[in-house]
């Protein structure tokens, strides 16, 4: 217990995985992040400025701007500027006419001078000659011939402090999108995390003897993988775990089975054995009259007898169930076999119940199932035995046949005598099962005979059943694959 605590102590002192998540994470994406706003406002700034760039240059070619030669650095202030240009550069630059001459003393200054002598128009941004910090300009050759080239700036500052609001909503919408971002990957870390406990309470509960947990389906594959993994595990194990509760009952059953075997036997071979050492000992030592020796040696054989029969029964009830007294099943006429059980009781001497057959059969056909000859006589001999038994001299008992709606056959023993109840029908197929009935009547009988039936009938591949209410009578049926398919189709 102690050790069981301390396991939960230190699993309770784990950082969650939301936590573990964003512990390993955060600084990975606080870095993705400068970067990222660092990228956007550089990228910001160089479409405004090229933007402003483009709209001076547009301005220039459309007239806006007239400038006074200034020669070298010669830049106008505003009075150099007229109408919309001017007021559009109002303390922000100004406008200036370069000579040929003039930009070829900036080329060793201005690296733009060589492309501004090579184009019509152009525009840019950066450092110039006549200025102390970074300006936007646009430049366009004059018409009149002479290779003048009128240029137009503002200070870069100035596009910045414009396009201001501008930078603003780069950085909003950059931090937005990873605030976004991080809202998204904490839901799925939060659904990827219930999976986990989701799995992890499944397992405590399967652990706990409880198969019957199942986990919820994710709305992702991996997560609905790895539901219907432990969904699978659940339901596998409560299989097995069925099956092996079911075996164990069973192998409790044959235990019991064995156990209640063990004492029938030795019950009932004990008793005859001790009742003839007994008979044995008294005519040895001369205890006995002669009519009292004549009588004991007659209940001596009729004792072996029994006892030859009872060791007889368990030598074939062993080998049907283990295999070792192989069945000849084939295709079996019903008829005829009831007619022979029929007919060997009628022969037999002495006061009966009386005897009858029924047979219900297809069409006038011979009902034919599989089977062997000499094991269905056996198991109806056997029937008609008990029925025997049970069924006073002016009873009736009934050997009869029918097909059923499911193609098998249907066969069996059915009688008017004392009947069973629901306790001895449940313990008939029992081995050395007798009621208490049989037993006070002194009734011969081992009790293998029904084990015997059943355990021919498994091997021939067919079941069989009682049916009785005590004081009604008794229906001890057997049922049978056809035989008619397999001849059609060995004909076929």
């Amino acid at each position: 217990m102690p050790m069981i605590r301390s396991s939960k102590n230190a699993r309770d002192s784990l950082p969650t995985l939301r936590r573990r998540f964003f512990a390993r994470f955060s600084v990975g994406a606080a870095i993705a992040l400068a970067v990222v706003l660092a990228v956007s406002l550089f990228l910001a700034d160089a479409l405004a400025a090229r933007w402003t760039a483009r709209s001076l240059l547009q301005d220039l070619e459309d007239g806006l701007y007239q400038a006074i030669p200034g020669g070298m650095g010669g830049a106008m202030g505003m009075g150099g500027a007229m109408g919309m240009g001017a007021r559009r550069m109002r303390g922000m630059g100004g406008t200036l006419l370069l000579t040929t001459d003039t930009l070829r003393t900036y080329e060793a200054v201005w690296p733009d001078a060589r492309r501004i002598q090579s184009s019509q128009a152009t525009y840019g941004s950066g450092r110039v000659p006549w200025a102390r910090e970074p300006v936007v300009w646009a430049a366009r050759r004059q018409e009149d011939g002479d290779g003048a080239v009128q240029v137009v700036w503002t200070r870069l500052s100035a596009v910045r402090a414009a396009a201001a609001g501008t930078y603003s909503l780069v950085a909003a919408a950059t931090v937005a999108s990873f605030a976004v971002g991080a809202f998204v990957t904490d839901i799925g870390v939060k659904k990827v995390a219930q999976a986990v406990r989701a799995a992890a309470d499944t397992s405590r509960q399967m652990a706990e003897g409880d198969f019957t947990a199942r986990m919820i389906v994710g709305d992702t594959r991996e997560l609905a993988e790895l539901s219907a993994a432990a969904n699978h595990l659940a339901e596998s194990l409560d299989r097995t775990v069925t099956q092996l509760r079911s075996q164990n009952e069973e192998l409790a059953r044959l235990e019991r089975m064995q156990r209640e075997f063990v004492a029938d036997a030795s019950h009932e071979l004990r008793a005859p054995l001790t009742a003839m050492a007994i008979t044995l000992d008294a005519a040895a030592d001369g205890l006995m009259s002669e009519e009292e020796t004549v009588e004991a040696w007659s209940v001596l054989r009729s004792e072996v007898r029994r006892l030859s029969r009872t060791v007889a029964e368990l030598l074939d009830l062993s080998r049907i169930e283990s295999g070792r007294e192989p069945l000849s099943v084939s295709p079996v006429d019903v008829g005829k076999v009831i007619e022979g059980v029929y007919q060997w009781y009628r022969a037999l001497p002495g006061k009966l119940p009386s005897f009858g057959i029924e047979m219900n059969s297809l069409e006038g056909r011979p009902l034919v199932a599989l089977a062997d000859r000499d094991a269905l006589h056996r198991c109806l001999v056997n029937f008609v035995d008990n029925s025997i038994r049970a069924t006073p001299p002016e009873g009736r008992i009934s050997i009869w046949a029918r097909p059923l709606d499911n193609g098998r056959i249907e066969l069996g023993v059915t009688d008017t005598g004392e009947g069973m109840t629901s306790e001895e029908v449940s313990r008939a197929w029992e081995r050395f099962s007798r009621s208490e009935r049989a037993r006070a009547k002194g009734s011969p009988g081992s009790g293998l005979g029904l084990a015997i039936v059943r355990a021919l009938v498994t091997t021939m591949g067919g079941e069989a059943g009682l049916e009785s209410e005590e004081g009604r009578g008794t229906r001890a049926w057997i049922r049978l694959r056809s035989g008619d398919d397999t001849q059609s189709l060995s004909k076929q």
